[in-house]
């Protein structure tokens, strides 16, 4: 019964009798019992079994797994198949139904599992038992994992068509139990949907998935998550009358009705092309439904047909403190807040997010108090539990209310005219952002004592500028604008080079003395220098005494007037990040490549804390001075 592996298929031969279009194998009857009696002489192992049907006691164990039980046509096989994910090196495995394409791993995708994708070890057993029963074991415990339950039917045998169903038949090749009956997580051409059945996405992890692919009562298809968000549907309603959903083979999903009647349906790109040979509709694991269709000349999948266009729409797309955007090559994953677990409270990184992002931050252990993180362009929503709540307000009552409000994490401003303002009062948050999207986020983050509050490079954060004045040092600020257009057109690296050299040279002077009467590190004296030369640039003076830095807070906190438009952003960062680098409290201080990143606009700086202290160097013998910035 054994013969070799058919590496040589032809698959539009197989593919005809697969849709039902008749052939006459009489004649090829004896050729293909001396083929396979010679194969079963020259092969010194099997591991492929073509048979029409199996009897009581056939099994395959993990322990050969490459050993597979093979439709007629050579278009499915039936065994051990590698789980999605192989983080668990103990349970990687599922038993059920496969391609049998070729070689290439890739395209042999599982169309159906047992136990909805049971994974067990290799050490385990599926059986068609003696009294009738398919059974998966695991054998060190002799624990049946999953049955049939189909002892009381007379099973006499068990056959995989060629169509991919697995079937359980009786006396006169009566079916009495059939694997289209309990899909997974794909639909077949032929094979059908009732109410309450589901498609649901494999999961990449140990966990189920959230995402299913649902017929409800009504006849409506829909996507949901989790059973508590819809964000897919075909919008109808019509009870009573739909008796199951159904693919066929020229790429047709339909609803058919209790008089066999389509009355909704859609098709594939290719639908009625003879060219693909073999369809299929799957629930993926990113949330979207798809029609696949078969290249034989390419010898590969192609997306026909898929629910969601956009796949940012889809529910938790990216997952946990995600956010999700679109590329010129579709859809792109990107963390909510980078390092938000570190930036704050010190606690160690925890990677929760299934697209690797970090947990967000435990508001309450905040060193300093909160902020809100604007995000133009952004539609945050909370996962667990995805309840958010609505409520009336402009955009910037919205961002008061949340910064305000001691549950509320976040906060979404609708700009499409509704008003709507949307509360979520849980840290499970993702959500999505685009040029096209009208809403306007707040994120409640902690107070960032390293002087930068905006993600990264992300375009749609935005941070409130401090104030700048032109007072009676007019000329100064002027001369500080030409110097700073100068350095940034001669580019950073001088700047960098320039820094360091400094840095050596203070640090090689002051090495001694400091050593013997300050804990501070020389790194953080570095970022204390660094401030002090910044602001001699914006002053133009190379002494720094108390009372110039008390005059340039002053004029940083006065309101602007029209006359001060042509100061440039780029003194205000400059000024904002050299009072955070001359905080006297070492642990307030950025680090150098926040600082850089800042000089070059890629991060945004926050207006320092109130009441800070300047303290231009104790060693030196000169007075500490305490300066208070205006809060407005």
């Amino acid at each position: 019964m054994c013969v070799t592996r058919n590496k040589g298929v032809n698959y539009e031969k197989f593919i005809e009798h697969f849709q039902g279009k008749t052939r006459k194998f009489e004649r090829l009857s004896l050729a293909l019992a001396v083929f396979v009696f010679l194969g079963s002489v020259f092969c010194c192992f099997c591991i492929e079994v073509a048979m029409v049907s199996v009897p009581l006691g056939f099994e395959i164990s993990g322990f050969d797994r490459s050993r597979t039980w093979v439709s007629q046509n050579g278009v499915f096989a039936f065994g051990f198949l590698e789980s999605c994910s192989k983080e668990d090196e103990v349970d990687s495995f599922v038993v059920g139904i496969r391609y049998n394409l070729g070689d290439n791993g890739a395209v042999n995708v599982p169309v159906w599992s047992v136990g909805g994708g049971l994974r067990v070890s290799m050490n385990s057993t599926i059986r068609l038992s003696m009294d009738g029963r398919l059974i998966l074991l695991d054998n060190p415990s002799g624990v049946i994992v999953w049955s049939s339950d189909t002892s009381s039917l007379g099973i006499r045998k068990a056959s995989l068509l060629n169509n991919g169903n697995l079937v359980l038949v009786g006396i006169e090749d009566n079916v009495l139990w059939q694997s289209f009956n309990s899909p997974t997580s794909t639909l077949l051409p032929g094979q059908s949907l009732h109410f309450p059945q589901t498609l649901r996405a494999p999961s990449k992890k140990s966990t189920s998935s959230y995402y299913s692919f649902v017929i409800r009562h009504s006849g409506e298809l829909a996507l949901v998550w989790e059973n508590n968000v819809t964000y897919w549907s075909n919008h109808v309603n019509l009870l009573g009358s739909v008796k199951e959903a159904i693919l066929d083979g020229n790429g047709l999903l339909g609803l058919i009705d209790t008089s066999n009647k389509t009355v909704w349906s859609i098709s594939s790109k290719d639908f009625d092309e003879p060219s693909p040979t073999l369809r299929r509709l799957k629930m993926d694991s990113d949330g979207n439904l798809r029609i696949y269709s078969w290249n034989h000349v390419l010898h590969e999948w192609k997306v026909a047909w898929q629910a969601v266009e956009n796949q940012c729409d889809v529910f938790g797309s990216c997952g946990l403190y995600s956010l999700c955007g679109l590329n010129s090559s579709g859809a792109v994953c990107d963390c909510l807040y980078q390092d938000s677990v570190n930036w704050g409270t010190g606690l160690s990184t925890v990677d929760s997010g299934s697209s690797g992002c970090k947990k967000m931050v435990d508001l309450g252990n905040c060193k300093m108090n909160t902020s809100m993180m604007v995000m133009r362009q952004t539609f945050l929503y909370g996962l667990y539990p995805p309840q958010d709540v609505d409520i009336m307000l402009s955009e910037k009552a919205c961002k008061e209310y949340c910064s305000n409000d001691t549950t509320c994490i976040a906060a979404t401003s609708k700009n499409d005219g509704t008003g709507i303002c949307t509360i979520k009062r849980t840290s499970f948050i993702s959500g999505y952002g685009n040029p096209s999207v009208s809403a306007t986020s707040f994120l409640k983050v902690c107070l960032v004592p390293q002087a930068v509050s905006a993600r990264g490079a992300n375009p749609h954060v935005t941070a409130k500028p401090i104030p700048t004045t032109r007072g009676g040092d007019g000329k100064n600020f002027t001369a500080a604008i030409a110097l700073i257009v100068l350095v940034t057109a001669s580019g950073f690296l001088a700047i960098e080079m320039f820094v360091f050299w400094f840095m050596y040279r203070k640090r090689k002077i002051k090495a001694h003395e400091e050593a013997a009467s300050s804990s501070v590190s020389p790194s953080e004296r570095d970022i204390y220098m660094f401030g002090e030369m910044l602001l001699q640039i914006v002053t133009c003076k190379r002494d720094i005494l108390s009372e110039n830095l008390n005059h340039l807070v002053e004029k940083t906190n006065e309101e602007p007037n029209s006359e001060d438009s042509i100061i440039s952003e780029e003194v205000e960062r400059v000024v904002r990040i050299a009072l955070w680098c001359m905080q006297n409290q070492p642990f307030l201080r950025p680090s150098i490549g926040e600082v850089v990143k800042v000089l070059e606009g890629t991060l945004s700086v926050d207006r320092p804390p109130l009441g800070f202290a300047f303290r231009p160097d104790q060693m030196d013998g000169r007075v500490l001075t305490e300066v208070e910035v205006d809060s407005s």
